[in-house]
């Protein structure tokens, strides 16, 4: 079968992202940057380090402990964006927020002071904080952007079968 298309380059245009924000959720999006991106750096040193802070703070090899501390970070997260969903945006931001920060100041208290029992509950309580923040933030970007706003493509993004 011949080709039936001539080979002009244009694809390689089509490679480079093109990420673009709508005039009216700029400010908002910058000014929620920061607790988005505190959020998840949390999130992620306990995924990658909770299991060995927890096991050097117990003085155990027992790696349940080590997904036990995952689970009370994002297991309270998940269950307090659930009991928090009806909340306005802003108050699960600002709420959120504050737990976020309370709980994981004391978890690293605790961890400097090798306590672990404040350690876990400043994880159960960074996590009260991580669901309810995040969702918030996330509610405050989507009900700013257009109601109905199409989703944009560009012929070069398109893909048309066609018929032999």
């Amino acid at each position: 079968m011949p080709e039936t298309v001539t080979a002009d380059g244009a694809w390689r245009g089509s490679l480079r992202p093109q990420v673009t924000l709508p005039p009216q959720v700029r400010g908002a999006y910058l000014a929620l940057l920061p607790s988005v991106v505190a959020t998840w750096a949390l999130a992620g040193f306990y995924l990658s380090l909770g299991p060995t802070v927890i096991a050097a703070l117990s003085h155990s090899t027992d790696h349940l402990l080590g997904g036990l501390v995952i689970v009370a970070l994002n297991g309270t997260g998940a269950v307090m964006a659930l009991l928090t969903r009806a909340w306005s945006p802003e108050r699960a931001l600002y709420g959120g927020s504050t737990l976020l920060v309370t709980g994981g100041a004391l978890a690293m208290t605790a961890l400097a002071a090798q306590l672990t029992p404040l350690f876990v509950i400043g994880t159960v309580l960074a996590g009260a904080g991580f669901g309810p923040s995040f969702s918030g933030a996330l509610r405050t970007l989507t009900g700013l952007g257009p109601q109905h706003a199409a989703p944009r493509s560009s012929p070069r993004s398109t893909w048309r079968p066609t018929s032999g």
